[in-house]
């Protein structure tokens, strides 16, 4: 006997296969029904595009009905076959597109015009099969795009207090409008008409669109006074009758004062930036200002835009600015550019940089600007005279290690060196790898040389290493810190070597080329190895990916990537934590080592330094495929035959593809 539970569980899954039976039967039925009931009711129209506001031109009316009104057949109409209406009008060229839907189609020189509102009627007389019609006209009406302004932006300052912007509008303007619908309104409610004129930089084929305008105002801003550049309604185009609607802000601008000069502006030892005013210290100090720090760079401070040309004769310091040269211009290696081209804001300054070549560190000096010295952009010459007393600081400590993978040959008289400012002492921690093995160690250097000055401090990497070959690698901090240093700013990775060591990486093999760096001469029996390590671990004892020995010739054949490094993953890997691959050559008592990463890359050239393009690819990187067929044109039908080939390749040929 069956469970009444399970009885109980079934009853579900028939009911919801009934309805959905139903389900289907009612759904499918839908369509004929609504014909069905349509069938004794007036003919209604569902929608007419374009429709709303803002509508863009385009070439197309669309009126789709209810039902169908036309047979297949003949889809095209004259106008006057149609009882349709519209204003203004189109050069419409009726086609149905479908039994229901109606289409206006227009050519390209008969679009529809922007800012226009256009009305549509449709009248009775559409029949459709039951002879049904409209009950009554039904009308339709949209706008077309009004004038607007899409992009405004500063463009140049034709005078002090005479800023120029460029309008962008959505659509070719009509001049006499822009000039009496966009104006400046300044803080009081008051308004200075605009003057405008099309921008040469925007035409094409050597006719102005009319859509990108200048707009400066029509008399100078008053002083100290920003204005508001404001479009209003009524803006015309050339396009259309309909006025643009938007109100609205486009830009806020304020005149450039008074040409005066405020003072210099520096940097602490700190890196806090502070202003000395002209006879006077920094605002909020009762004492004189902090020395300015050289390296953070000393600045001239002016109330107007101004260029090195216009200042740098008329400049008396004390002392003087001096070159490295006397026959050299303390000014050769500082460029400015023209700053007409920026707004002005409120309380915004304008610098010219002094050469910091020249700024002598620990030394106090005094500018004094005279009336009419110094000019400005437009041509201003100061109105009063001003001085400045100013004192530079020590230079802060600093280094630079320009090589930190520096390859030094053996038997010479050479080093890898660091450049350092105002540093006391180098503290290096290494570790040097030689045939012996691998052995750590540390050392402290102290650098010689004059206070302020860049002075080369030699790394003394063969005492490092401690044999006549060998590499070492390692890090050092200073005494005292620099700040803003990365790790990899102060790592070095350096080897002395006989040996010139080339590499032909390939996909199916490799080349190795070893001469000697002091005769040019290939060096024969030296022994290579593909290694695969990161930076740290090198050294550590590691099986060899590949090996040989170089000939006479001093070449060596070594697997190319397909086997060393299939996926490509260690070549060219991105710093020193991840495994990189190295090539490690060693002879009796003597090594090199190439890592092979982009430090140590050199770019293939033809006749004229011409570019060789190289792509290295992983494995079955190189398969290719290519298909034939037996005729170029087919019918829809026909079978089509084609044969596919797949051919991987060697150095020399195409070879059979992988389980080919």
């Amino acid at each position: 006997m069956a469970s009444p539970m399970g009885n109980f569980r079934s009853r579900p899954v028939v009911r919801s296969f009934l309805c959905t039976l139903f389900c289907l039967f009612v759904g499918a039925s839908l369509p004929a029904l609504a014909q069905e009931g349509a069938a004794g009711k007036d003919l209604r129209i569902l929608r007419i595009t374009p429709s709303g506001e803002e509508v863009p031109p385009g070439r197309q009316v669309v009126i789709q009905f209810d039902r169908p009104v036309v047979p297949l057949g003949r889809m095209e109409r004259k106008s006057e076959e149609l009882p349709i209406a519209i204003e203004p009008q189109l050069n419409c060229q009726w086609r149905w597109l479908n039994g229901t839907t109606l289409a206006c189609n227009l050519n390209e020189g008969d679009g529809l015009r922007p800012a226009t509102k256009y009305r549509i009627t449709v009248k009775p007389g559409i029949m459709t099969e039951e002879k049904m019609t409209l009950a009554e006209p039904v009308h339709h009406r949209f706008f077309t795009e009004r004038p607007r302004v899409t992009e405004a932006w500063f463009k140049t300052w034709l005078a002090p207090a005479l800023p120029q912007s460029s309008v962008r509008f959505n659509l070719p303007m009509a001049k006499d409008s822009l000039a009496a619908h966009l104006f400046y309104r300044l803080a009081d409610g008051r308004r200075i008409p605009a003057k405008v004129e099309q921008d040469p930089d925007y035409q094409s084929s050597g006719r102005l669109d009319h859509k990108v305008w200048l707009v400066s105002p029509a008399t100078e801003l008053p002083a100290e006074t920003a204005g508001e550049l404001t479009v209003e309604p009524g803006i015309l185009t050339l396009t259309g009758g309909a006025p643009g609607v938007e109100q609205r802000v486009l830009d806020t601008v304020s005149p450039i004062p008074e040409f005066r000069f405020l003072g210099v502006r520096c940097t602490t030892a700190a890196n806090k930036p502070f202003d000395i005013p002209p006879d006077g210290v920094p605002a909020g100090q009762k004492t004189d200002p902090p020395p300015c720090l050289p390296s953070g760079g000393v600045s001239l401070l002016f109330s107007a835009p101004v260029m090195t040309e216009g200042v740098k004769n008329d400049l008396q310091f004390t002392p003087s600015l001096a070159g490295a040269t006397p026959d050299s211009d303390p000014w050769d290696q500082i460029y400015s550019s023209s700053r007409l081209f920026e707004p002005h804001r409120q309380g915004m300054t304008y610098s010219i940089d002094l050469p910091e070549a020249v700024l002598r560190p620990n030394t106090s000096y005094r500018l004094e600007l005279t009336v009419g010295s110094v000019k400005d952009e437009f041509g201003r010459s100061l109105t009063r005279s001003a001085r400045v007393s100013f004192a530079t600081d020590h230079r802060a400590p600093d280094f630079a290690l320009l090589k930190n993978m520096p390859v030094l040959e053996k038997n010479l008289d050479s080093d890898a060196h660091v450049w350092a400012v105002n540093l006391k002492e180098l503290k290096l921690d290494f570790e040097a790898v030689t045939t012996a093995g691998k052995n750590p160690g540390t050392k402290a250097i102290k650098p010689v040389g004059p206070a302020d000055a860049a002075i080369p401090v030699s790394m003394e990497i063969r005492s490092l290493i401690g044999r006549e070959s060998g590499l070492v690698q390692g890090s050092f901090t200073t005494d005292p810190a620099v700040p803003g240093k990365s790790p990899e700013e102060s790592w070095f990775f350096a080897q002395v070597t006989p040996f010139q060591v080339h590499l032909k990486l390939g996909h199916h093999n490799s080349l190795v080329w070893i001469t000697d760096l002091a005769t040019g001469s290939p060096v024969e029996g030296v022994a290579v190895k593909v290694l695969k390590s990161t930076f740290k671990d090198f050294g550590n004892a590691s099986g060899a990916l590949a090996e040989a020995k170089t000939d006479a010739e001093g070449i060596a054949m070594l697997p190319g990537t397909a086997t060393i490094d299939p996926r490509l993953q260690h070549l060219w890997a991105n710093g020193r934590e991840e495994p990189n691959l190295f090539l490690f050559c060693e002879k009796a008592e003597d090594i090199a080592v190439l890592p092979l990463r982009y430090d140590y890359q050199v770019s293939a050239e033809g006749a004229n330094r011409e570019y060789i393009p190289d792509w290295l690819r992983p494995l079955h990187g190189h398969i290719r495929v290519w298909g034939a067929t037996a005729q170029g044109i087919y019918k829809a039908g026909d079978t089509v035959q084609y044969k596919i080939f797949v051919r991987d390749q060697d150095n020399l040929r195409f070879t059979r593809p992988p389980g080919g």
